[in-house]
């Protein structure tokens, strides 16, 4: 079937010359799909199914074999209550109290629960070291550990004993040796025991709960319940050893203090005796006496005083009368001031008749008389005062007497009172500790636990382990999950091209075909292929690729097109002589070129020798005519090329070759060009400056898109814009797994209805 496609004409019928530097630049690129969109997750796991459902398969295996493997396992479960009424029969709080019921507390009797000392006393009481649960020593050796014995009994016999010493260190379950066999095997039990042990305190409550595990059933809940038994016994124990060294203590202290009492005491008894004080009242009358003495001798000290200074005025009166003349009134002054003085009555009668008139011989007859009553009065005033001061003296030794005496009775007093207060302190601490020691002997006798057993461990009825609906559950999520990711990480991490959009959102250009894998991989087999079947589906899909080229610009139709490729093995080859079979199909004129002079593959498609090519025209060894060789299968005009050691991209920069493209212009309809890969060669830049279009072969599922756009920028570089892109040896299946459609024939979501209009 031939396509009559119009094509556009220019007025001399040559086509117009589109070349790809009149093109616009190549556009950025578009946003690439999104992996997480739901379509193309579905599609995404519809085509990985086989990788998920393996690993699922795995998952499901090894959860299989690990219930199988595993030993059951048996839970028990025994709970304690924290009691807090904390109630004494006698109050003795401060030598043994309840436990409170703080966040702190509880955390530590779940410590307690977990103790060493504890389990130590359970693996005791149970014998659990004969058990060959918790003795490794006694069970029987694993699949492992047979295989790694036999294992070694083979390299020993094989090898000798160089390498036997090197498995000891990978035996399983091994430990270092110690000292003493039975503190390893005790420890080892414990280690055990703690990692079979749970102990939780449930949230909000004072509530102990203690899961053990085991092997059996039975002996799940003996150590549960054995581990609760012993948990209330070592309370009751931790405070019978703590009444026990308190009343102790408490028995040496009270002994100690009454020695030190009946000491005081004695010592007070003695100090009484050895003193003359009586009582304190005789200390109060020793002080009232020194006051009374005290207030005598001033009574005398002032008497005397007094006495004094009378004796004094009385003599200057005296004096006064002597040294006056008789009948002077001076004198009877002195006299009657001297009788007053002493207040002596005969004295003032007769110092008032002697100074009334009389005459001389009155005052002779009564002035002797006067001056010897008036010594006698001075005489007794001058014994009155010499009494005053001996009294005063006698008293004052008396006070200095009473004052050494009161003294010493004081202090005698304080070093009393001092001894009686340290034997009341004695008595009152020897009562104390005397009590105390008598409220911890009865308290020692009727101490209660601050835990009590609230439900006993019970054999349980179902095993806890392996939870084989739980294990299936988890290796399925699992096995999904792992399986999943393992295809979104596959997907996001393969930079391969499988679909025309990826290839599109990366570099930004048109995919303007998707050409089918061929049927069989020889060369010239997919040639073969489009002449015997033209309406087969690789033969739609190039024609769609050819029609897709030459209407890429409808105003100037391409002449000449270019197919190259990133690397090779991508089927550029095989894509431009399928081409321009197709283009030869429609009664066209077709040139096919082979320009990659380095590998030369033409000859395997055509049969061809290289004995006259493409360098014997640029030298001038040949004509065109010469050199150019017809197909009469393919019906296309093929210039090979020749071995060169001159650089091909030399080669092609020269004016030699622009002159016969030229020349080739005038002479074909189409002229189709196979060059090098653009990222090992130069040679395919150069020649995209003679090409009208430039069409570049992507490989499906191999090729990585960085590499693509890294042979595009290449282009970019030098000004020239690749007019498209298309997907060679791409399988059918894999496309539609992908959900790529509209690309072609033969392919994607609708292939079957679509098989009806291809030959097969």
């Amino acid at each position: 079937m031939n396509d009559q496609t119009p094509l556009p004409q220019t007025r001399d019928s040559r086509p117009a010359v589109a070349s790809p530097r009149a093109l616009p630049h190549r556009r950025l690129p578009a946003p690439a799909p999104d992996l997480f969109e739901p379509k193309a997750l579905l599609r995404l796991l519809r085509r990985e199914a086989w990788r998920i459902a393996l690993v699922l398969a795995l998952a499901l295996a090894l959860a299989a074999w690990r219930l199988l493997a595993a030993t059951p396992m048996w839970q028990a479960e025994a709970t304690v209550v924290l009691d807090t009424r904390e109630a004494q029969v006698v109050d003795i709080e401060s030598v043994m109290s309840g436990l409170s019921a703080d966040s702190s507390v509880v955390n530590t009797e779940v410590e307690v629960l977990r103790s060493r000392n504890l389990l130590d006393r359970v693996v005791a009481r149970l014998d659990l070291e004969a058990d060959p649960e918790f003795n490794p020593d006694l069970a029987a050796p694993g699949l492992g550990e047979r295989a790694l014995a036999g294992l070694r009994r083979t390299v020993e016999s094989t090898l000798g004993e160089t390498l036997g010493p090197a498995f000891d260190l990978l035996g399983a379950g091994e430990t270092p040796a110690v000292e003493d066999p039975a503190f390893r095997r005790r420890q080892t039990a414990i280690d055990r025991l703690l990692e079979r042990l749970r102990v939780q305190n449930v949230p909000l409550s004072y509530v102990f709960v203690i899961r053990v595990e085991s092997q059996s059933a039975n002996k799940s809940a003996l150590i549960a319940n054995t581990i609760a038994d012993l948990y209330i016994l070592d309370q009751l124990e931790a405070k019978f050893e703590a009444t026990r060294r308190a009343t102790s203590w408490l028995s040496e202290r009270v002994a100690d203090l009454q020695i030190d009492l009946e000491t005081a005491e004695e010592q007070v008894k003695n100090y009484s005796a050895s003193t003359s004080l009586i009582s304190e009242a005789s200390l109060e009358a020793s002080n009232r006496q020194m006051k009374e003495l005290r207030e005598r001798r001033a009574e005398l000290d002032a008497r005397a005083g007094e006495a004094g200074l009378l004796i004094e005025r009385i003599a200057a009166l005296a004096a006064r009368v002597a040294a006056a003349a008789p009948e002077a009134p001076e004198a009877d002054a002195a006299r009657a001031e001297a009788a007053a003085l002493l207040g002596d009555r005969r004295l003032e009668a007769l110092a008032v008749d002697l100074a009334r008139p009389g005459g001389a011989g009155r005052e002779a007859a009564l002035a002797p008389r006067f001056d010897a009553m008036l010594a006698v009065a001075l005489e007794r005033l001058e014994r009155e005062r010499t009494r005053h001061i001996a009294q005063a003296q006698g008293i004052e030794t008396s006070i200095g007497e009473l004052e050494g005496r009161i003294s010493e009775q004081s202090e005698d007093l304080v070093r009393l009172r001092q001894l009686q207060r340290e034997a009341e302190a004695s008595r009152l601490l020897y009562e104390y500790f005397l009590g105390r020691m008598k409220e911890t002997s009865v308290q020692q006798g009727i101490q209660e636990a601050d835990s009590r057993i609230l439900s006993p461990g019970v054999a349980p009825l179902d095993p806890a382990s392996p939870r084989k609906g739980l294990t299936l559950a988890v290796a399925v999520a699992l096995g999904l999950a792992v399986g999943v990711g393992w295809a979104l990480a596959r997907e996001t991490l393969d930079d391969r091209v499988r679909g025309p959009e990826p290839l599109e959102a990366a570099t930004g250009l048109k995919v303007m075909g998707v050409i089918p894998d061929a049927p069989s991989r020889r060369r010239g087999a997919a040639l073969k292929l489009l002449v015997e079947k033209p309406s087969s589906a690789l033969a739609e899909a190039v024609r769609n690729l050819r029609t897709s080229v030459l209407l890429s610009n409808v105003d100037r139709r391409p002449q000449v097109v270019m197919v190259t490729s990133s690397v090779p093995g991508e089927g550029k080859t095989t894509t431009t002589l399928m081409l321009a079979q197709n283009a030869a199909a429609l009664g066209k004129r077709v040139l096919v070129m082979e320009c990659d002079l380095r590998r030369r593959v033409f000859q395997a498609y055509f049969g061809l020798d290289e004995s006259t090519g493409l360098l014997s025209v640029l030298s001038g060894q040949a004509t065109a005519d010469q050199a150019i060789r017809h197909d009469p299968t393919t019906g296309l005009d093929v210039l090979t090329g020749q071995r060169s050691r001159a650089n091909a991209a030399d080669v092609f920069s020269s004016d030699r070759f622009e002159e016969l493209m030229e020349e080739l212009r005038e002479r074909y309809d189409f002229i189709f060009i196979d060059t090098p890969p653009v990222l090992a060669v130069p040679d395919a830049r150069v020649i995209a400056g003679r090409a009208d279009a430039v069409l570049y072969a992507v490989r499906w599922n191999a090729t990585g898109k960085e590499m693509v756009k890294a042979g595009l920028d290449l282009f970019d570089q030098i000004g020239l814009r690749v007019t498209g892109l298309t997907l060679t040896q791409a399988d059918p299946k894999g496309l539609a797994r992908y959900g790529y459609a509209g690309y072609g024939y033969g392919y994607g979501y609708g292939a079957a209805a679509a098989k009806r209009y291809y030959t097969t």
